[in-house]
């Protein structure tokens, strides 16, 4: 069931007509531009639905291939046209993106045809970068920014690992963070993309762990982990 509230969390209406099938693979995105753009994306590896009329009902507009695929929705979005990332897992795929204005997919020029670890996106400098790690021998992990305003992917720096961070001063220090999960402890991973993971920090043993910047990380050089 797909509930909507337009209070501030007080109150929730069932969208009963939802015709999206929910499920661990497929997971709710809303562009930037919402609510003024009401568009609704279901995304994941069973491919991509989208909703024009609040979530009443949905279609499916990339069909996910045999082997599966990665999708997510790039919150750096123009408004009124958000992009959805897709890469299938055949062999040789190329990355792909999704925009809504058209309903079309387009390739995303720049990224190699590997495989994409990771997608890091960093709204406050107007970019999505992706961790690929290249599928040819040598491997040589590397991370690409693909800015909202530009049609082409370059090449910035060596790997983000599995970043899930930015800082709020992205465009400024360029750092993002990620949380290592080990048997021996748990660490806070920051890098930067023109050097990579640079420092760790020990963060206390936890199931998992959401990683919450400080606001003023460029003047600090602080964060804050839960």
């Amino acid at each position: 069931m797909l509930w909507h509230c337009a209070d501030g969390g007080t109150t929730w209406t069932p969208l009963r007509g939802a015709s999206l099938i929910m499920s661990n693979k497929l997971n709710l995105a809303l562009p930037p531009g919402y609510p003024d753009d009401p568009t609704i994306f279901g995304i994941g590896m069973d491919g991509v639905y989208r909703s024009d009329d609040g979530g009443a009902n949905f279609r499916e507009v990339v069909v996910a291939g045999q082997a599966g695929m990665s999708a997510a929705l790039d919150p750096t979005s123009p408004a009124g046209d958000a992009r959805v990332f897709v890469q299938y897992w055949d062999a040789g795929s190329k990355p792909l993106v999704y925009t809504e204005k058209d309903g079309r997919l387009h390739p995303l020029a720049g990224l190699p045809a590997d495989t994409i670890e990771a997608m890091l996106f960093a709204p406050a400098a107007n970019a999505a970068y992706f961790n690929v790690t290249r599928a040819m021998a040598p491997a040589s992990p590397t991370l690409y920014a693909c800015p909202a305003t530009q049609a082409t992917c370059t090449q910035v720096g060596p790997q983000a690992g599995y970043a899930s961070a930015t800082s709020p001063t992205f465009d400024v220090d360029h750092t993002y963070f990620a949380v290592s999960q080990r048997s021996s402890g748990n660490t806070l991973q920051i890098g930067t993309v023109t050097s990579g993971y640079t420092s760790s920090v020990p963060i206390p043993q936890a199931q998992s762990s959401v990683i919450l910047p400080a606001a003023d990380y460029a003047g600090s050089g602080s964060s804050t982990s839960s």
